[in-house]
Formats: structure tokens, C-alpha cells, sequence
């Protein structure tokens, strides 16, 4: 994170990254304002105002996490903070998920300001409920989707092309304002083409014949970042 911001600062308003960013045994509640205050610090250090958007997952089993967290923190901290509203089939029961699609987490709220347009917090699958909720548009003109990971090919949890389609696309046309996500791609390389922010443009057409293709938003610009285990790719868009 502080590789990418460095970077990224006097660039970008906005840095996303992936859902589970951070994992905690206990609660999120326990770190998140340790989580809160060294993001900010680390944001007011480069002297740029901007925003860092990033997961939590709590109360970890080997397979599942009871609580998958996003928040948005900015130089004088938490700006809004989610819980996940729409869990996966595989999730549905087990997890602890917002009463409401639109309801923030403790004292934030779910949506902020960016930019001269309103943001929402989507926590990985809660962008899939925006279209299969068919929910109305709160007047929303960005949707931020911390996803999780895109696993090996043939293991489950491994096709960010579906993803990006109904996920990434899905959302965008059924509020008409683009969706930007981020993802950990788990020892994998990640795909080139794989968009991290979509425009529905695409009318009446079904969600599942579209293609990349089809994306009208392209990166301005694109970087790597890397350390010994892991590598970042940066795209940068402009709204």
C-alpha cells in the first residue's frame, strides 16, 4: 500500500484495493481504527490529498470470513465504511451481512463524495446484488468494488471474466455510472485485459454477450509495483 500510494499520489483522487486487504482473528471492530489512523498518516505524508479505499475480513476460518469490511479513509480518516449486503450461495448464512444494501457500518456511512460525484461501497459479490436486487440508484455516479481473489484456473472462485461481466458490467448498467474494482490474482499471473474500471454503454444488450471489447473506459495510464512476493499493476482512469 505505501508503494502504490507514493506512487500514485498527485495522480489519482482515488486508490482501490482488493477486498480482505487486511485480515483480523477477531472482529474488524478490534483493528479498525489502528487500520484507520496509519492509512491516514500514511496519506498525509505524501501531501496529496487522496483517498484509500480498502477491505477487512474478520473472524477468519480456512475457508470463510464471518466479516468482510470496506472503507474509505482520506487525511483526516474514515471517510464511509460497509459491511457486504449480498453474500455468495456458499456464504449465505454463514457470514454477518448489513441489514440494508444501503446502510453504512457503525457511525459512517456506505456512500462519500468524490470528485463532484457520489461513490458506493461494494464489498466483492455486492456488486452481482446491485443488478440481481434490481435496486434503484441512489444517486450514485461511481461504484467501487473491493473484490477478493481470482484463484488458479480450475480451482472454484477462478473466473474474473464472469466476474467482470456481471459484476463490473452488471452494475454499471443497471445504475448507468461506471464500477471500478480491485482484485488479489492468487498465484496466478494477472490477465492484461482484465478491466479494473467498466462503462456500460452497450443499451439493451444482454449482460452476457458482453465483451471487453465493449468497455469503452481505458486506463490513462498503467504501472507495476514490486516487491519480493507479490506485484502490483496500477491503472489509472479520469473521469
Amino acid at each position: 500500500m505505501r508503494k502504490v500510494v507514493h506512487e500514485a499520489a498527485g495522480i489519482a483522487d482515488m486508490i482501490i484495493f482488493p477486498g480482505g486487504f487486511y485480515t483480523t482473528k477477531g472482529r474488524p471492530s478490534t483493528l479498525f481504527e489502528s487500520f484507520a489512523e496509519q492509512t491516514r498518516e500514511l496519506i498525509t505524508s505524501v501531501k496529496h490529498e487522496i483517498i484509500v479505499c480498502f477491505g477487512i475480513d474478520g473472524r477468519a476460518t480456512k475457508d470463510q470470513v464471518k466479516d468482510q469490511i470496506a472503507v474509505a479513509i482520506g487525511s483526516n480518516g474514515v471517510i464511509a465504511s460497509a459491511r457486504k449486503y449480498h453474500p455468495t450461495d456458499e456464504e449465505d448464512g454463514f457470514i454477518d451481512v448489513a441489514p440494508d444494501p444501503f446502510i453504512g457500518e457503525g457511525k459512517y456511512s456506505r456512500m462519500f463524495e468524490i470528485a463532484g460525484r457520489r461513490a458506493f461501497l461494494a464489498v466483492c459479490y455486492d456488486s452481482f446484488g446491485i443488478r440481481q436486487r434490481s435496486l434503484s440508484n441512489p444517486d450514485i455516479g461511481i461504484i467501487i468494488n473491493l473484490v477478493h481473489k481470482f484463484n488458479p484456473k480450475g480451482e472454484g472462485s477462478s473466473s474474473e471474466g464472469y466476474f467482470a461481466k456481471h459484476g463490473f458490467a452488471g452494475s454499471s448498467r443497471e445504475w448507468g455510472c461506471p464500477t471500478f474494482g480491485a482484485a488479489v490474482f492468487f498465484n496466478r499471473t494477472i490477465p492484461p485485459r482484465w478491466p479494473t474500471g467498466v462503462l456500460w454503454n452497450q443499451g439493451v444488450k444482454e449482460i452476457k454477450y458482453w465483451k471487453y471489447s465493449d468497455n469503452p473506459l481505458e486506463p490513462s495510464q498503467e504501472f507495476e509495483i514490486e516487491n519480493v512476493t507479490e506485484k502490483a499493476i496500477v491503472k489509472v482512469y479520469h473521469l
